[in-house]
């Protein structure tokens, strides 16, 4: 696990310093403030974590010790740098309640699909070698099942046939995941009605979702999902007999949150594997995206170097003016959609850079009119007409609005949603103008 610096307010940090007496309930708030976003923890996480709380050295050392020392800590041995590794007695706990699930849907196998159906849909959309294996896999195995397919393999299409299976023989097919364009993706791509987990759980809750033994519920994206949200769902579907495909990459992207449960899942349910790469038409741009993902990076920038897509410049700000050039002019002569272009960027300080570079190019160019200062949890920033904003974190609050949508800035947050009558308002705070 890597170890993560958490954000505290100061004044709270010098509150904590002249209350903090290693009482039980402190120590637990140490808990849970890791476990925003970690599972499995070293040392050095804890100290990060208590700075945060204390800079006096002996009160800091105090309180290591009595957290080492609570029986929610409990030790799982060396990492891989050879440094002692601590996860809590609640994730523990969680992390084993998620594989008890997985076992028992995985001694299940009330949702299998008849083998005509199954050979007529993937005749009908005309599935090859490992696509085949994979549909077969998931149509005819157990209540958990799993597919396993790098980005371009053909996931997304697969699903499609067999979300086609599954209604042909009485089922209705629900789609997850963690983020919102993920959903949005699985359900245009795969034509599978989808929504984050988030929503999933929470109309669960609210019972305007009802899950029955005649669900099959995919999830897409699995590896990025953390265990918080695997736990939730693979209650909700041992609870109403359902079924759960999960599909992803356990080599992409990791969870944000705390746990990575998809690779354990795997060890003990089993995958079918996508392997051959199809998004691509040129058989070089397939045999480097095969080589990307199994970590042949040189081989893959060669291919593309060799190939006139990769340009170099004497200097990081030489190549960022060059990149908003040809970027400005992508878009205004050969047409290209904003939302079809992305500019990518390893250092978060690049990103800010690259993205008031590309603002400060549209406004020179007359695609953005002179904006008004707001302010935000990350500072003011100034937001035109035609903006392009990027919400890093949702939240849904019931509202009584009288119109059927509408875009607010209020409070230091900015609210956008669609309402008649009564109807649930997506509060979206921390915007970054893009």
């Amino acid at each position: 696990a890597n170890d993560t610096n958490f954000n505290m307010h100061a004044n709270e940090g010098a509150e904590q310093t002249q209350s903090w007496q290693g009482s039980p309930e402190e120590i637990q708030q140490v808990f849970k403030e890791i476990g925003r976003n970690e599972s499995v923890f070293s040392e050095q996480l804890l100290k990060k974590m208590l700075a945060s709380y204390t800079n006096n050295p002996e009160l800091a050392a105090e309180a290591l010790t009595a957290v080492k020392a609570s029986p929610e800590l409990l030790s799982i041995g060396p990492g891989e740098d050879g440094r002692e590794r601590y996860t809590t007695r609640q994730f523990f706990e969680l992390e084993n309640a998620i594989q008890e699930f997985a076992d028992d849907l995985h001694t299940r196998s009330d949702h299998g699909v008849k083998g005509r159906i199954v050979n007529k849909y993937i005749k009908k959309f005309n599935l090859k070698d490992d696509q085949a294996k994979a549909i077969r896999h998931v149509l005819k195995g157990p209540d958990i099942t799993a597919i396993v397919g790098r980005a371009g393999t053909g996931k997304s299409y697969s699903l499609r046939a067999a979300r086609a299976a599954w209604m042909a023989s009485g089922y209705r097919v629900l789609g997850i995941a963690l983020a919102g364009i993920a959903a949005d993706n699985l359900e245009k791509d795969s034509d599978i009605q989808s929504r984050t987990i988030e929503s999933f759980c929470f109309n669960l809750k609210q019972g305007t979702l009802v899950l029955t033994y005649k669900d099959i519920v995919v999830m897409d994206e699995a590896g990025m999902t953390d265990s918080l949200s695997f736990f939730d769902v693979l209650l909700a579907i041992k609870k109403a007999k359902a079924k759960i495909v999960l599909v992803g990459d356990p080599d992409q992207l990791q969870p944000v949150g705390p746990g990575a449960a998809f690779r354990a899942l795997l060890e003990r349910i089993g995958f079918a594997e996508l392997i051959h790469i199809r998004r691509q038409a040129e058989v070089w741009q397939r045999e480097a995206t095969f080589h990307f993902a199994t970590g042949q990076i040189e081989k893959a920038l060669n291919a593309y170097q060799d190939h006139g897509c990769i340009t170099l410049a004497d200097t990081p700000q030489k190549a960022m003016k060059q990149l908003i050039e040809n970027w400005s002019l992508a878009i205004k002569k050969d047409g290209l959609s904003l939302k079809e272009s992305l500019i990518l960027a390893y250092r978060n300080v690049d990103v800010d850079t690259l993205n008031q570079l590309a603002r400060t190019k549209r406004l020179d160019s007359g695609d953005l009119l002179p904006g008004q200062r707001v302010t935000t949890d990350k500072g003011d920033i100034e937001i035109s007409m035609g903006e392009r904003l990027i919400f890093l974190e949702n939240h849904w609050v019931e509202l009584q609005i009288g119109v059927k949508s509408f875009i607010a800035i209020y409070n230091r947050l900015i609210l956008k949603g669609f309402s008649s009558n009564s109807s649930r308002i997506k509060i979206l705070r921390n915007t970054k103008t893009c």
